[in-house]
């Protein structure tokens, strides 16, 4: 049984390369606020285009509506509703959150510059949580 344990402990992966990266990167800010890019490579982070799709996730999520292939209908929605999203990027899918009154709404962040940035979080939004 030691010896199993200490197997899968050996098997334990360390933080990915790729995250320590991102982690380190370099964000900007569209000046129109529309995107988030990584400017090393140029590839977007979040866009706002994204805001249908994010509209429709916070409908699920926040339980605003059944989805079927045929139609969309109200579902009852529990006594407490508490919601967590990890990545703000522009904060598509919190504000859409927080139009559907859950009871709370946090956010974790990793990345620096966005946890930091003075016009990532809209007043409406509550308190990022860095992690």
């Amino acid at each position: 049984l030691a010896r199993d344990a200490a197997a899968a402990q050996k098997e334990v992966p360390t933080e990915s390369p790729l995250n320590a990266t991102y982690l380190a990167s370099r964000l900007e800010y569209s000046p129109a606020g529309d995107r988030l890019v990584d400017s090393s490579t140029q590839l977007a982070v979040m866009m706002s285009w994204e805001k249908p799709l994010m509209a429709q996730h916070a409908d699920w999520i926040c339980h605003a509506v059944q989805s079927t292939s045929m139609s969309s209908q109200p579902l009852n929605r529990p006594d407490r509703l508490r919601t967590l999203n990890v990545g703000f990027g522009l904060g598509i899918v919190d504000e859409e959150i927080m139009k559907r009154a859950p009871d709370s709404h946090v956010i974790i962040e990793a990345h620096p510059q966005v946890s930091t940035h003075p016009t990532a979080v809209p007043p409406s939004i509550p308190t990022i949580s860095p992690v």
